[in-house]
């Protein structure tokens, strides 16, 4: 006899408009973020500091899907840090969608899922429930 997972699937939110994602997502997934506020962190460490934080973060834990912030393009730049063998669990997350430019360029570094902000409760819903 099997039973039904109770655990929870592992979602790592790299997006600075995560206010309004974090009460939804919460009741669903374990959900881990990076960063301490909602400001472009980036931009205040060098990028090799945060290739190797977000690369290690990546590696010590599995997670089932990636939500990264599109943020005017600067998801590209988080996106190039992830592990490329964790790319594929990347979802692009944007409020408007993304540029033709955009698209190829995270497609071009292995990433093809893309959603928009609030379609990502559906997207972790669905992955809660196959769980």
């Amino acid at each position: 006899m099997t039973f039904p997972s109770t655990k929870k699937p592992r979602v790592l939110l790299l997006d600075w408009s995560k206010n309004y994602l974090l009460e939804l997502l919460q009741k669903n997934v374990d959900l881990v973020t990076f960063g301490e506020s909602d400001t472009d962190w980036y931009e205040r460490f060098p990028a090799s500091q945060f290739r190797g934080q977000i690369a290690a973060v990546v590696r010590q834990e599995e997670y089932e899907l990636i939500i990264l912030g599109n943020n005017m393009g600067a998801g590209i730049k988080l996106a190039e840090l992830i592990p490329e063998e964790a790319r594929a669990k990347i979802v692009v997350a944007s409020h408007l969608g993304l540029e033709e430019s955009e698209e190829y360029q995270y497609r071009t570094l292995g990433v093809s899922r893309f959603s928009f902000r609030k379609d990502v409760y559906d997207l972790v819903s669905d992955l809660a429930v196959h769980q």
